[in-house]
């Protein structure tokens, strides 16, 4: 993402969480969610290569590049328990229902899915 999109005011960022296979949760923000975990399912850093993703786990509007930052910063301080009840009351708000409409997230990169 060029540097300009993070001080465009008008580009929504999204924070997100992502389960890996090892049950580890990642949180990382992204103006587009579901693109980004694709990236990761590539395995394209050296996190996602020791930690490979198995699903994204949940995903909200955080508005402007500042704000999702502090809000992803906030996130990643929480235990695995915190983070696994914050990632179930995501699943039930209307940015998360808006992000599987709009773009058809294939049932295996979402929760519902058993292994998830």
């Amino acid at each position: 993402m060029p540097r300009s999109a993070r001080s465009d005011p008008s580009v929504v960022w999204w924070v997100y969480l992502v389960r890996c296979a090892n049950r580890r949760i990642y949180v990382g923000i992204s103006p587009d969610p579901v693109r980004r975990f694709r990236v990761h399912s590539r395995r394209s850093s050296a996190h996602m290569r020791m930690n490979q993703p198995d699903c994204l786990l949940g995903a909200y509007r955080a508005g402007p590049f500042i704000r999702a930052v502090q809000e992803e910063r906030a996130i990643k301080r929480l235990s695995h328990d915190e983070k696994e009840a914050f990632a179930s009351r995501l699943r039930e708000t209307e940015d998360w229902a808006a992000l599987g409409d709009s773009v058809r997230v294939p049932a295996p990169l979402i929760v519902g899915a058993d292994r998830c």
